[in-house]
Protein backbone atom coordinates (compact mmCIF):
# COMPACT_ATOMS: atom_id res chain seq x y z
CA UNK A 1 0.00 0.00 0.00
CA UNK A 2 1.72 3.36 -1.01
CA UNK A 3 0.26 5.32 1.30
CA UNK A 4 0.73 2.85 4.56
CA UNK A 5 1.76 4.94 7.66
CA UNK A 6 2.41 1.62 9.55
CA UNK A 7 3.06 -1.25 7.90
CA UNK A 8 4.52 -5.24 9.37
CA UNK A 9 6.13 -7.73 6.89
CA UNK A 10 6.95 -11.40 7.69
CA UNK A 11 7.08 -10.52 11.41
CA UNK A 12 7.97 -13.49 13.89
CA UNK A 13 8.02 -12.77 17.50
CA UNK A 14 8.32 -15.18 20.20
CA UNK A 15 7.96 -15.48 24.14
CA UNK A 16 10.60 -17.69 25.18
CA UNK A 17 10.53 -20.53 22.98
CA UNK A 18 6.60 -20.18 21.99
CA UNK A 19 6.01 -18.69 18.81
CA UNK A 20 3.35 -16.26 18.95
CA UNK A 21 3.50 -14.10 15.46
CA UNK A 22 4.30 -16.03 12.53
CA UNK A 23 4.66 -14.21 9.11
CA UNK A 24 2.15 -11.67 10.00
CA UNK A 25 1.72 -8.45 7.61
CA UNK A 26 -0.47 -6.00 7.65
CA UNK A 27 -0.76 -2.02 6.54
CA UNK A 28 -2.89 0.67 8.30
CA UNK A 29 -3.11 3.71 5.76
CA UNK A 30 -2.91 7.18 6.99
CA UNK A 31 -6.10 8.97 8.00
CA UNK A 32 -7.92 5.00 8.04
CA UNK A 33 -8.83 3.30 11.49
CA UNK A 34 -7.98 -0.57 11.37
CA UNK A 35 -8.62 -3.41 13.76
CA UNK A 36 -6.93 -6.41 14.18
CA UNK A 37 -9.58 -9.05 15.93
CA UNK A 38 -9.54 -12.33 16.41
CA UNK A 39 -10.16 -14.58 19.56
CA UNK A 40 -8.34 -14.54 23.00
CA UNK A 41 -4.54 -15.93 23.01
CA UNK A 42 -4.25 -14.99 18.79
CA UNK A 43 -1.78 -12.76 19.24
CA UNK A 44 -3.40 -9.43 18.91
CA UNK A 45 -1.78 -7.93 22.12
CA UNK A 46 1.90 -9.27 20.77
CA UNK A 47 1.32 -7.82 17.28
CA UNK A 48 0.79 -4.47 19.10
CA UNK A 49 3.58 -4.90 21.79
CA UNK A 50 5.87 -5.74 18.67
CA UNK A 51 5.35 -2.50 16.91
CA UNK A 52 5.82 -0.21 20.06
CA UNK A 53 9.38 -2.14 21.25
CA UNK A 54 8.05 -3.84 24.11
CA UNK A 55 8.49 -7.36 22.86
CA UNK A 56 11.26 -7.58 19.90
CA UNK A 57 10.28 -9.32 16.98
CA UNK A 58 12.20 -12.10 16.10
CA UNK A 59 12.11 -11.30 12.33
CA UNK A 60 10.32 -9.58 9.72
CA UNK A 61 9.93 -5.52 9.13
CA UNK A 62 8.02 -2.52 10.69
CA UNK A 63 8.36 0.97 9.01
CA UNK A 64 6.43 3.69 10.65
CA UNK A 65 6.26 6.78 8.22
CA UNK A 66 8.63 4.98 5.48
CA UNK A 67 11.61 3.90 8.19
CA UNK A 68 12.20 0.93 10.00
CA UNK A 69 11.62 0.55 13.61
CA UNK A 70 11.44 -3.04 14.92
CA UNK A 71 14.81 -2.44 16.13
CA UNK A 72 13.82 0.94 18.10
CA UNK A 73 13.28 1.28 21.63
CA UNK A 74 9.91 2.29 22.92
CA UNK A 75 10.76 5.30 23.61
CA UNK A 76 12.34 6.83 20.35
CA UNK A 77 9.24 4.65 18.52
CA UNK A 78 6.75 6.77 20.63
CA UNK A 79 8.88 10.07 19.61
CA UNK A 80 8.61 8.97 15.85
CA UNK A 81 4.78 10.49 16.59
CA UNK A 82 3.18 6.75 17.64
CA UNK A 83 0.97 7.17 20.74
CA UNK A 84 -0.25 3.84 22.63
CA UNK A 85 -2.86 2.85 24.93
CA UNK A 86 -1.95 -0.44 26.94
CA UNK A 87 -4.86 -2.87 27.72
CA UNK A 88 -4.37 -1.98 31.54
CA UNK A 89 -4.30 1.42 31.02
CA UNK A 90 -1.40 2.54 32.81
CA UNK A 91 -3.14 5.17 35.12
CA UNK A 92 -1.29 5.98 38.11
CA UNK A 93 -3.50 5.89 41.60
CA UNK A 94 -1.74 8.73 43.16
CA UNK A 95 -1.95 11.61 40.19
CA UNK A 96 -4.66 13.65 39.52
CA UNK A 97 -6.12 13.99 35.85
CA UNK A 98 -4.48 17.28 35.78
CA UNK A 99 -1.33 15.73 36.49
CA UNK A 100 -1.44 12.58 34.20
CA UNK A 101 -2.47 15.23 30.96
CA UNK A 102 0.61 17.16 32.07
CA UNK A 103 3.56 14.98 32.56
CA UNK A 104 4.60 14.74 29.18
CA UNK A 105 6.14 18.63 28.70
CA UNK A 106 8.42 17.33 25.86
CA UNK A 107 8.45 18.90 22.41
CA UNK A 108 6.37 17.54 19.99
CA UNK A 109 6.51 17.35 15.99
CA UNK A 110 2.74 17.95 15.94
CA UNK A 111 2.57 20.57 18.44
CA UNK A 112 1.23 19.74 22.09
CA UNK A 113 -2.19 19.89 22.77
CA UNK A 114 -3.19 22.18 25.12
CA UNK A 115 -4.49 20.52 28.84
CA UNK A 116 -8.13 22.90 28.36
CA UNK A 117 -8.17 21.86 24.61
CA UNK A 118 -8.52 18.27 26.10
CA UNK A 119 -10.81 19.09 28.28
CA UNK A 120 -13.34 20.75 25.76
CA UNK A 121 -13.00 16.85 24.02
CA UNK A 122 -12.86 15.14 27.06
CA UNK A 123 -15.55 17.08 29.56
CA UNK A 124 -16.03 14.71 31.84
CA UNK A 125 -12.65 14.51 32.73
CA UNK A 126 -12.85 18.36 33.02
CA UNK A 127 -15.48 17.57 36.25
CA UNK A 128 -12.55 15.15 37.78
CA UNK A 129 -9.54 17.29 36.63
CA UNK A 130 -8.51 17.20 40.47
CA UNK A 131 -9.57 13.61 41.51
CA UNK A 132 -6.85 10.98 41.39
CA UNK A 133 -6.69 7.82 39.18
CA UNK A 134 -7.69 5.77 42.31
CA UNK A 135 -10.76 7.77 42.13
CA UNK A 136 -11.54 7.69 38.46
CA UNK A 137 -14.82 4.41 37.13
CA UNK A 138 -12.92 2.10 34.73
CA UNK A 139 -14.72 4.26 31.72
CA UNK A 140 -13.22 7.61 33.07
CA UNK A 141 -9.53 5.88 33.39
CA UNK A 142 -10.14 4.99 29.54
CA UNK A 143 -10.81 8.65 28.56
CA UNK A 144 -7.90 9.58 30.48
CA UNK A 145 -5.53 7.17 28.87
CA UNK A 146 -6.86 8.42 25.26
CA UNK A 147 -6.28 11.82 26.36
CA UNK A 148 -2.97 11.23 27.27
CA UNK A 149 -2.33 9.57 24.30
CA UNK A 150 -3.08 12.72 21.91
CA UNK A 151 -1.58 15.38 24.49
CA UNK A 152 1.58 15.12 21.83
CA UNK A 153 -0.69 14.89 18.80
CA UNK A 154 0.74 11.61 17.61
CA UNK A 155 0.51 10.39 13.68
CA UNK A 156 -0.77 6.97 14.74
CA UNK A 157 -3.07 5.83 18.24
CA UNK A 158 -3.03 2.48 19.03
CA UNK A 159 -5.80 1.22 21.77
CA UNK A 160 -5.57 -2.28 22.94
CA UNK A 161 -8.85 -3.33 24.01
CA UNK A 162 -10.45 0.37 24.94
CA UNK A 163 -14.05 -1.28 25.98
CA UNK A 164 -12.90 -4.59 28.29
CA UNK A 165 -14.25 -4.48 31.38
CA UNK A 166 -16.88 -1.46 30.69
CA UNK A 167 -20.67 -1.22 31.09
CA UNK A 168 -22.55 -0.52 27.45
CA UNK A 169 -23.09 3.08 28.29
CA UNK A 170 -19.40 3.65 28.84
CA UNK A 171 -18.85 1.56 25.47
CA UNK A 172 -21.18 4.14 24.14
CA UNK A 173 -19.59 6.92 25.36
CA UNK A 174 -15.99 5.23 24.13
CA UNK A 175 -17.10 4.94 20.90
CA UNK A 176 -18.14 8.96 20.66
CA UNK A 177 -14.60 9.83 21.04
CA UNK A 178 -13.01 7.10 19.30
CA UNK A 179 -15.51 8.48 15.92
CA UNK A 180 -14.59 12.07 16.98
CA UNK A 181 -10.94 11.30 16.75
CA UNK A 182 -11.65 9.29 13.51
CA UNK A 183 -13.54 12.50 12.27
CA UNK A 184 -10.37 14.79 12.94
CA UNK A 185 -8.15 12.53 10.86
CA UNK A 186 -6.57 10.73 13.72
CA UNK A 187 -5.07 7.45 11.77
CA UNK A 188 -6.01 4.38 14.39
CA UNK A 189 -5.09 0.76 14.64
CA UNK A 190 -6.85 -0.54 17.38
CA UNK A 191 -7.26 -4.41 19.12
CA UNK A 192 -10.78 -5.01 20.26
CA UNK A 193 -13.17 -8.06 21.56
CA UNK A 194 -16.56 -6.50 21.40
CA UNK A 195 -17.18 -6.73 17.65
CA UNK A 196 -19.77 -4.52 16.91
CA UNK A 197 -17.93 -1.24 18.60
CA UNK A 198 -14.95 -2.59 16.20
CA UNK A 199 -16.86 -2.34 13.24
CA UNK A 200 -18.40 0.08 13.58
CA UNK A 201 -15.25 2.41 13.59
CA UNK A 202 -13.15 0.11 11.53
CA UNK A 203 -12.42 1.21 7.31
CA UNK A 204 -10.15 -2.69 6.90
CA UNK A 205 -10.12 -5.44 9.48
CA UNK A 206 -7.09 -8.18 10.11
CA UNK A 207 -8.32 -11.70 11.13
CA UNK A 208 -5.58 -13.39 13.17
CA UNK A 209 -6.27 -16.62 14.48
CA UNK A 210 -3.48 -18.64 16.25
CA UNK A 211 -0.79 -15.88 15.39
CA UNK A 212 -1.39 -15.90 11.93
CA UNK A 213 -3.26 -13.37 9.46
CA UNK A 214 -6.63 -15.03 8.34
CA UNK A 215 -8.35 -12.80 6.71
CA UNK A 216 -8.35 -9.14 5.91
CA UNK A 217 -10.87 -6.84 4.19
CA UNK A 218 -12.80 -4.12 4.73
CA UNK A 219 -15.44 -4.66 7.83
CA UNK A 220 -18.31 -4.39 5.03
CA UNK A 221 -16.58 -7.23 3.71
CA UNK A 222 -16.48 -9.59 7.26
CA UNK A 223 -19.55 -8.41 8.17
CA UNK A 224 -20.88 -10.71 4.92
CA UNK A 225 -18.75 -12.98 6.02
CA UNK A 226 -20.68 -15.80 8.50
CA UNK A 227 -17.61 -17.90 7.79
CA UNK A 228 -14.43 -16.32 8.98
CA UNK A 229 -16.56 -14.50 11.67
CA UNK A 230 -17.60 -18.00 13.09
CA UNK A 231 -13.98 -19.75 12.41
CA UNK A 232 -11.92 -17.36 14.09
CA UNK A 233 -13.68 -14.74 15.96
CA UNK A 234 -16.84 -17.24 17.52
CA UNK A 235 -19.56 -14.65 16.26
Amino acid sequence: MADALLSMEAVDTYYGRSHVLQNVSLEVAGGSVVALLGRNGAGKSTALKSIMGIVAAARGSIRFAGKAIEHLPPHRIARRGIAYVPEDRGIFASLTVDEHLSLNRRPAPGGRVPVEALYEQFPLLAERRRNRGNELSGGEQQMLAIARAITLSPRLLILDEPTEGLAPIVVERIAGIVDNLRAAGMTMLLVEQNYPFAIGLADHVYVLGKGRIRWHGTATELDRSPEVRSTWLGV
